[in-house]
């Protein structure tokens, strides 16, 4: 197929695609601008019912999808895969939230299905380019032979100092950023065939993107310069409904600068056989205008849509659903005229119209009011005022039944203590609940609806982008713990669960029915050989009453019986128990031990008393002759004191007389030696005859 034919066949597409309301009034209820029909010098005031039950809607809705990261999960292909299948959930829900800053995106595609009937997701992958600008002074030739030696760094600007050698530089550092995008495509952009007739585009024949972008923007992505300065400019005119709809006038776009100049881009998502093999394959055709599109600047086969749909109240067999907008146009129609009926009357009431016969009255003085101001009549009831009939009272109940009617079609109202207890006085606090239930149940129904229209497949279309396209080993953190985790080997998945939506109760009755089944479990778990409740039930109770208490779950506060961590408590609190009743039953040994020995000393004790009885038996008698022994102790003892005094003098006084006969011997021996050694000397004098033989005297001695 040649360019002028696909330019046909496209600008066909284009022109009998679902057309754009430019003139949509859903953006001037919602802001409650001025309707057309107002009158001057009458109330002007316009109600905003719309905007209100939008705005009371988007807190319940987005607490729904961003409470915690379990809106999606996968299904499990099978027991072993069920930790697999929560890391994917798990990463997948950080792609949408984090890497692409989901809260808002999410926002953005609520509140258009509310205003606008649908909301419009934009999902796909791209290599885009990370460009920053640096300068550095003062570099060295090594230094900058380093920096500049990286592929992705490009040198803009070069000044060397002759002197010093050194040199200043400019840089451009263009870092690939491949990652997964997800954009809120405004429902104004974009383009289905007519008839289509489901809420879901994976099977539509033909969907366009109709933007703007500038020519620096698409030099950005890779057209060449020659090529994008030929292409024509947007007509700035038509942008007063489109891209800058929420501005009352045309936008002054008047730019001498060529770069910033803007160019109407189609991106053309269209199933057709351009191979000629007779089947149409999905393929991306970017072209150049919209209505008459000129050039055509890419085409791209496609696996996949990039789109994702949804809408407030679903129609079924109809891409457009019902919004908000819908459901109360005719609310706040109504309340808008009751309240200027209201206004108008207070200030006719204050103001009020007057009576006058013609030609009766000075005008002048009638219609100039002054304080004290005096009214120049010919009659006394020329003047009469225009009695003008209070409405407020009825006026009023028709607004409280005006807001009855916006809470029933739309679950929401701004009531608070008051309502519910004027309710519960006349049909009891059941039917109070069963009320408040089926009011939420209408945000609930809408809830599970963008869920599963729009979260779930926006869920498997990241999931299946991270496969192709992520082929990298990654650390991840999953319940506390970094994982390595490589997208590329996931195994094929297509069943995700979705967990929020319509209950048949609302989140603080399912915390009150989670507390009673804990304490039920608490029970029964303690009961001996009961075989209802594990610590995994356990652990999932807890995990979901930390849920609907708007936490991600209970791992940051209790511990996984199924995890690695868990399963490594659960073996040592084993080991643990082991060594705990070890010990148990080494004290009950030392127990029964004692508890023997006890009772032999009992026995001993009862053999001790006994033998003591007979033991004091024979101590008594003992006693009886001890004392007998005593008195004839104490008569003997008198003759033997004297005896002893007896012998104790004749014992001293034979010792006194040895004494004296031992000195007195001593005394006779030292004067016999005298005597002797006296003898001696004279001997040696007189010769050997006057010697005294020896043996004679050793003989005295001796005697």
């Amino acid at each position: 197929m040649d360019n002028e034919t696909l330019l046909s066949v496209i600008q066909n597409n284009l022109s009998q695609s679902m057309p754009i309301d430019r003139n949509s009034s859903e953006l001037a209820y919602y802001l409650g601008n001025p309707r057309g029909d107002e009158v001057e010098g009458r109330s002007q005031v316009v109600s905003t019912d719309v905007a209100d039950a939008i705005e009371w809607m988007m807190p319940q809705i987005m607490r729904a999808f961003t409470q915690n990261n379990e809106v999606v999960v996968f299904d499990p292909l099978g027991p072993e895969d069920e930790e697999q299948a929560e890391i994917e959930s798990s990463y997948v829900y950080d792609v949408i939230m984090k890497e692409n800053n989901g809260f808002i995106i999410l926002y953005e595609m609520v509140k258009d299905a509310l205003i606008y009937k649908n909301g419009i997701l934009k999902v796909f992958f791209e290599k885009s380019l990370d460009t920053r600008t640096y300068s550095f002074t003062g570099l060295t030739p090594e230094q900058i032979q380093a920096t500049v030696s990286d592929p992705n760094v490009s040198v803009i600007g070069y000044t060397q100092d002759e002197l010093t050698g050194l040199a200043d530089i400019k840089l451009v550092v263009n870092t690939p950023r491949p990652r997964i995008y997800i954009e809120c495509v405004p429902y104004e952009e974009f383009r289905v065939n007519n008839d289509h007739n489901s809420l879901s585009l994976e099977n539509a024949r033909f969907t366009a993107h109709t933007t703007f972008k500038t020519r620096s923007e698409l030099i950005e992505a890779g057209y060449e310069r020659e090529f994008v300065a030929d292409l024509p400019a947007a007509n700035v005119p038509y942008l007063t409904d489109g891209r800058f709809r929420q501005q009352n006038e045309s936008p002054l776009w008047n730019v001498e600068d060529e770069s910033v100049e803007l160019i109407e881009i189609s991106e053309c998502y269209m199933k057709i056989d351009l191979d000629d093999d007779g089947i149409a394959e999905l393929n991306k055709i970017t072209v150049c205008g919209h209505e008459s599109p000129t050039e055509i600047l890419s085409i791209e086969s496609l696996d996949y849509s990039p789109w994702v749909a949804t809408t407030g109240i679903l129609m079924p067999h109809k891409f457009r659903g019902l919004s908000i907008y819908d459901r109360l146009k005719q609310v706040q129609d109504q309340k808008t005229t009751l309240w200027r009926n209201i206004l108008d009357n207070i200030y006719f009431q204050n103001n009020s119209r007057t009576l006058v016969v013609e030609s009766q009255v000075n005008l002048d003085d009638l219609t100039v009011s002054r304080p004290g101001g005096i009214i120049r009549t010919k009659r006394i009831d020329a003047v009469a005022p225009l009695q003008t009939p209070q409405l407020a009272s009825e006026a009023f109940g028709m607004l409280e039944y005006l807001d009855a009617v916006r809470a029933g079609r739309t679950g929401v109202a701004p009531e608070g203590e008051a309502t519910p207890q004027r309710i519960g006085d006349r049909v009891g606090s059941q039917g109070v609940d069963r009320l408040l239930t089926a009011k939420e149940e209408l945000v609930g129904l809408i809830v599970r609806l963008i869920a599963e229209t729009a979260i779930k497949p926006l869920c498997l279309k990241v999931r299946d982008l991270c496969i192709m396209h992520m082929d990298a080993i990654q650390d991840y953190k999953f319940r506390g713990k970094w994982i390595p985790v490589n997208p590329s080997q996931w195994p094929n998945r297509s069943r995700a669960s979705v967990r929020v939506g319509t209950g048949s109760g609302n989140r603080a009755s399912q915390i009150q029915t989670l507390t009673q089944i804990l304490q039920y479990q608490a029970q029964i778990y303690q009961a001996p050989g009961q075989s209802l409740v594990t610590p995994d039930k356990v652990y999932a109770a807890l995990n979901d009453f930390a849920k609907y208490g708007e936490l991600l779950g209970a791992s940051k506060y209790f511990l996984d019986p199924s995890s690695p961590e868990g399963q490594q408590f659960l073996q040592s609190q084993l080991q643990t128990q082991q060594a705990q009743q070890q010990k148990q039953d080494q004290i009950q040994q030392q127990i029964m031990e004692a508890q023997v020995g006890l009772a032999q000393a009992e026995l001993q004790k009862a053999q001790a008393q006994q033998d003591n009885v007979q033991l004091r038996a024979q101590i008594d008698q003992l006693k009886a002759e001890l004392s007998g022994a005593k008195e004839a102790a104490a008569a003997a003892g008198k003759d033997a004191d004297r005896t002893l005094k007896k012998f104790e003098l004749e014992t001293k006084t034979a010792l006194e007389l040895t004494k004296l006969e031992i000195e007195s011997k001593m005394q006779q021996d030292m004067a016999y030696r005298q005597n002797l050694a006296t003898a001696d000397k004279d001997e040696s004098k007189s010769g050997s005859g006057n010697s005294i033989e020896s043996g004679d005297t050793e003989g005295e001695i001796g005697e």
